[in-house]
């Protein structure tokens, strides 16, 4: 397999992440705004935001990470770019809330390194 055929996979595998990614923090965001009495706040935290902000946090970003994965799939160079900053940003996003719940965080900050990684490996190729 060529490498520009295995650097697109990982961009398709990384299209796909960022959309799974931005899903699963929409509805994580949505779930804050909605019933902000599920979501467990520490009143010792160096984050000191309610509830209903982080909701919107995580539901903006959960959006812009759902539209660089359809540009992913679009074929858009932008795509790339984009996916790999609101990626990086929602790690930073779920590293901040490491504490309230773990092994959530955990798991979406692992996604977001491999949708960086998948997103960074590939070069589409050029026309001359």
């Amino acid at each position: 397999m060529a490498d520009s055929e295995r650097g697109a996979g990982w961009a398709l595998f990384a299209g796909m992440m960022l959309l799974l990614m931005g899903g699963m923090q929409a509805f994580m965001g949505l779930v804050a705004v909605l019933e902000n009495e599920i979501v467990v706040a520490t009143p010792k935290y160096f984050l000191q935001l309610d509830v209903t902000s982080w909701g919107w946090i995580h539901m903006l970003g959960g959006i812009l990470l759902i539209l660089a994965g359809i540009g992913i799939f679009a074929g858009q160079t932008w795509a790339r770019m984009v996916g790999i900053i609101v990626a990086a940003l929602a790690v930073l996003a779920e590293f901040a809330s490491l504490p309230y719940y773990p092994i959530w965080a955990i798991i979406v900050i692992s996604i977001g390194i491999f949708t960086i990684w998948g997103l960074s490996v590939w070069s589409p190729p050029r026309v001359d």
